[in-house]
């Protein structure tokens, strides 16, 4: 299932804070992405940024909704956006 593309949510292991993309490649190329630029200090995501300011040690995946990249996956993203700002509020 790693090989897919979709909407994917990562979690920080030490705050509440989360994180919900899109990617129209696989899983694994978008986790690989986020961690190299952890490792290597590039705060280019707004994730990697996060976890190098903060120090976090720890991050889950959690693949949200598995779909091919059309259209209609920006709309999605969004959706799990909005819902994950409503849960905080």
């Amino acid at each position: 299932m790693f090989i897919k593309s979709g909407i994917y949510q990562l979690k920080y292991s030490d705050c509440n804070k989360k994180y919900v993309g899109q990617i129209g490649r696989s899983f694994y190329h978008m986790y690989k992405e986020h961690y190299q630029g952890f490792k290597s200090g590039n705060k280019s995501s707004n994730f990697a940024r996060h976890l190098i300011d903060d120090n976090h040690p720890v991050v889950c995946v959690k693949i949200i909704h598995i779909i091919k990249k059309e259209g209609h996956m920006n709309t999605l993203e969004d959706c799990y956006i909005y819902n994950e700002k409503k849960i905080i509020n």
